[in-house]
């Protein structure tokens, strides 16, 4: 065999039928071969993994780029990614927010055909690791026009914002304040729109699917009603005011919706027992759904300290009893996906003590970034704590997003043919979460935690974005990633 471009040798080679001491080759952005080291061809540039684990570029499925420019949070954001070895994310994003800076005011969603094409063009430009789109959807002209964001832009995911459905009279009852403004959502839309994005999805195809958001509002200003009589705006009691029953009503609502149109279902960040329970009850009575979870709903307690009020987040953080139910999800394959939600909130949006802050009435919420904390806080807690394996974890982290993104196998896979994504991780090496260590200027998650599993190199298509400790790609080096219909997914 001839001379290739890279090779990256000497390691503990992670593939989702187990783990065996080789390498891999890429050539012209691609993988060619996967083996033992004597196996590999020669190539122009070698890296030595130094028997450390070599694994699959992770791809997170669940990102906020737009709180604030949309450009810059996808430029920031998707370089400082691959700290944690993500090769790929998927954005979650609002046509209103598509190239328009933050805003607490309400805007008028438009439909993509308006603002995508021209966004487009830009994106490719600022672009760090590779990117897909999960288009939110919150209007019926939106969810008419699904079959055409899935065959002209490569679309086939699209997110429903059930908890905000209400827009802001709703929200502010809930103790949210202008929070369906600040998330780019209009001021209402209902179960009408969602019942025909739906179906719109299910009549266009694989990959198709529909993204939900679990969380009844409208029962949580109840319970928000009654810890602000209380006094309360810790963690604990931001967990209180919305109980798990709202998230496990909404999918036991909508796994029906989606069984009666046809439309496959990803729940995004399944945080508690309850709602498990309704995902394997749906999947059981033929429903085709997928869940996703993340490390904050599978570590952090409510009343960690940190992150103390810096975790207000939705869902939210749970307790030990919800760890243990979603770790059993994981292992037991009842959750597939994991993802971050990871939102770039800069410290002057987000940090403060109260729940709704009386000159703005916005939640003062942080969301995170946790992109770079992704793996090693799974690793560390998940897999040398004994919960999980590490093909598990990385299946969970690749194999299983890219089928459900429906990017598999040019993505998730060290498989001759697929995209060179690799990622060379250190499982010894501890290191705290803290400034050093975190890219981002954002809020992070774990900050003050000592993880390990942290990349030592992170690779897209052939080419190194993050190695010694140090960003070493550039805007524009990723690719927006369109997906083709009729591509399986996961259900």
């Amino acid at each position: 065999m001839s001379t290739v471009d890279l090779v990256v040798k000497n390691g503990r080679v992670v593939t989702e039928g187990g783990i065996f001491h080789g390498g891999v080759a890429i050539d012209r952005g691609k993988i060619i071969c996967v083996g033992s080291d004597i196996h590999l061809p020669s190539a122009d540039r070698v890296i030595d993994a130094k028997e450390n684990y070599v694994m699959p570029g992770l791809i997170d499925p669940h990102t906020h780029p737009g709180k604030r420019d949309f450009f810059t949070d996808v430029r920031n954001e998707s370089l400082v990614g691959a700290v944690g070895g993500i090769t790929t994310m998927g954005a979650i994003v609002k046509s209103s927010r598509m190239g328009v800076g933050w805003t607490d005011k309400s805007p008028t969603p438009v439909s993509y055909r308006k603002v995508f094409p021209a966004m487009k063009d830009e994106l490719n430009k600022v672009l760090g690791i590779d990117l897909y789109f999960n288009f939110a959807i919150v209007t019926d002209e939106q969810a008419r026009e699904i079959p055409l964001y899935a065959k002209e832009y490569g679309v086939t995911s699209f997110k429903f914002y059930l908890g905000y459905m209400g827009g802001d009279a709703a929200s502010r009852k809930a103790g949210l304040g202008n929070f369906s403004s600040r998330l780019g959502l209009p001021d209402g839309f209902d179960d009408g729109t969602v019942y025909l994005g739906f179906k719109k999805i299910a009549e266009t195809g694989p990959p198709c699917i529909a993204h939900i958001h679990a969380e009844n509002m409208p029962i949580v200003r109840i319970f928000f009603e009654e810890i602000m009589k209380e006094g309360r705006c810790d963690l604990a009691a931001w967990n209180r005011r919305s109980p798990p029953f709202c998230e496990a009503h909404h999918i036991h609502s909508y796994s029906y919706l989606a069984k009666i149109t046809g439309c496959p279902l990803y729940v995004v960040h399944l945080s508690t027992a309850e709602g498990l329970d309704e995902v394997v009850k749906a999947k059981n009575d033929g429903v085709r759904i997928v869940a996703e979870t993340g490390p904050q709903w599978l570590i952090i307690d409510s009343h960690d300290d940190p992150p103390g009020s810096l975790g207000k987040v939705n869902p939210p953080i749970r307790d030990s009893r919800a760890h243990e139910a979603l770790w059993w999800g994981l292992k037991g394959g009842h959750v597939k996906c994991l993802g971050t939600d990871h939102v770039p909130n800069l410290p002057d949006q987000c940090h403060g003590d109260l729940l709704v802050t009386p000159d703005t009435e916005i939640f003062k919420g942080t969301g995170a970034v946790g992109m770079q904390t992704m793996f090693p806080a799974i690793f560390t807690y998940g897999v040398l704590g004994g919960k999980i394996s590490l093909e598990e974890l990385v299946n969970s982290c690749a194999a299983n997003n890219a089928k459900a993104a429906g990017l598999y196998p040019m993505k998730g896979t060290l498989s001759p043919g697929a995209d060179g994504d690799v990622v060379v991780m250190d499982p010894k090496t501890p290191k705290k979460v803290d400034e050093s260590t975190i890219h981002s200027k954002a809020n992070a998650f774990f900050r003050g935690r000592e993880l390990r599993g942290w990349p030592v190199t992170t690779i897209l298509r052939g080419q190194m974005v993050f190695d010694g400790g140090e960003i070493t790609g550039k805007p524009g080096v990723g690719h927006y990633l369109p997906r083709t219909l009729g591509t399986p997914n996961l259900v």
